[in-house]
């Protein structure tokens, strides 16, 4: 894989957080050029901010929004914080995880690419598209 720019350490352990929800997607980043690079297909966790903060022991991430981990190995993690949500505010604050039923609705209701920011400011495109499907990310 080419470099990726802008990674983000942090200190969480390779068990991610509790609760987290793993599937594999096509991610692609934008480069400083202003152009994506092709979709890679990896396994990343999909987490609430209210997840994120428990598992940093911060406060960093919004409690209202909800975060890919797309993991490059145990210590370099890039965490996009999503433009849309997956998990409902009720759920979320309650402390339930994002659940693949959950995410299969939302896929159907709100369409599979999302779209997200790392900290670093790196735009990112997520294609959810089943693995039989992957053709269809663009």
């Amino acid at each position: 894989m080419k470099k990726i720019l802008l990674l983000f350490i942090v200190s969480i352990s390779s068990n991610h957080c509790l609760g987290q929800l793993t599937v594999t997607v096509g991610v692609k980043y934008k480069s400083t050029d202003g152009s994506y690079s092709k979709y890679y297909f990896r396994e990343i966790d999909l987490v609430t901010g209210v997840e994120l903060n428990n598992a940093t022991n911060t406060r960093e991430y919004d409690v209202y929004s909800d975060y890919a981990l797309i993991w490059f190995d145990q210590t370099q993690v890039a965490i996009v914080k999503l433009k849309s949500k997956i998990q409902s505010d009720v759920n979320r604050m309650m402390g339930k995880p994002i659940d693949k039923t959950l995410l299969e609705i939302n896929c159907q209701i709100a369409g599979y690419n999302k779209e997200g920011v790392d900290q670093n400011g790196t735009e990112w495109k997520l294609c959810f598209y089943s693995h039989d499907l992957q053709s269809l990310c663009s």
